[in-house]
């Protein structure tokens, strides 16, 4: 978004941070690791894109955008933002069954169709999505700020989970949280908790993450009934899709859990990123 007073803004402030923590941790690998390390024992490299410098440069980049709306990044959210929010809502829904079906057609042929193989089209795509998410997101705290709007750094929370689920999904260094845990000493060695073992261990930080999304989006959205409907819906789905990665527990079949998981994900980060559009068409976007 462009900055009136030249000064450089919240959003931007938000954005150089976080790069400049990225940048300094990828120094840290090259001193320490050189070009390939593991993160939560999840394998990256300088040549993939998962690499801390990798995203130091797209927050680098979202801050350049951000300062003057170069490359047309503000524009496209404006455009984005003028589409109906069924339309979107729907193309959106095109794009999560022409992954799914592809998944089921021929996921177990090639890496690139099945969602959970980390280098599918599926992950790539919701990376994106994600991170979409989060720098629109971004754009809607500057805009509440130049209209003297109280708590705009309530916002910042919520980016962080959306920048930060992009960020795992290419990393996916949530498998390696019980591993890496056990290495520190604070779980001991024998320690089992079935299969899957993070979503039990992070599950105090879903719950708060829940908790905060209802206090916090639901009195930004409460002159939007509907909205705030949608917004429940957006977070019980993402319920459903955390709780069915324990579904690897029972015997289901691996390629139907994981797209029913994988598809409750993004219909979920689908209906966020419709929430956060029509309220910034509703309330934020200049006429």
């Amino acid at each position: 978004m462009t900055n009136p007073t030249g000064n450089i803004s919240t959003a931007q402030r938000v954005l150089y941070t976080l790069a400049g923590v990225f940048v300094l941790f990828g120094v840290f690998v090259l001193i320490t690791g050189g070009w390939t390390f593991e993160i939560f024992r999840q394998p990256a490299s300088l040549t993939r894109a998962n690499h801390p410098f990798s995203w130091a440069l797209y927050l680098i980049l979202a801050g350049v955008i951000f300062t003057d709306g170069r490359l047309g990044f503000s524009r496209l959210v404006d455009r984005v933002a003028e589409l109906r929010p069924r339309k979107v809502f729907l193309y959106l829904m095109i794009i999560i069954a022409l992954l799914e079906i592809a998944h089921f057609a021929f996921g177990l042929k090639s890496k690139l169709w099945h969602l959970d193989s980390q280098v599918d089209f599926g992950t790539y795509y919701h990376c994106i999505l994600l991170f979409f998410t989060g720098t629109v997101l971004l754009k809607m705290m500057d805009a509440e700020r130049e209209r003297g709007i109280r708590k705009t750094w309530g916002w910042i929370p919520v980016m962080i989970v959306f920048f930060g689920i992009s960020i795992d999904e290419l990393i996916s260094f949530h498998n390696g949280i019980p591993g890496h845990l056990k290495d520190l000493g604070i779980l001991p060695r024998d320690a089992d908790f079935g299969v899957p073992k993070w979503p039990i261990l992070l599950a105090p930080l879903a719950l708060a993450v829940v908790i905060y999304f209802f206090a916090f989006l639901w009195k930004r959205l409460k002159k939007h009934p509907p909205l705030n409907k949608l917004l429940v819906a957006a977070i019980v789905i993402w319920v459903l899709a955390y709780a069915s990665e324990l579904l690897l527990a029972t015997g289901m079949n691996h390629l139907l859990q994981v797209g029913l998981e994988e598809g409750l994900e993004k219909l979920g980060s689908s209906m966020f990123l419709v929430i956060f559009l029509d309220y910034y068409r509703r309330e934020l976007r200049p006429q």
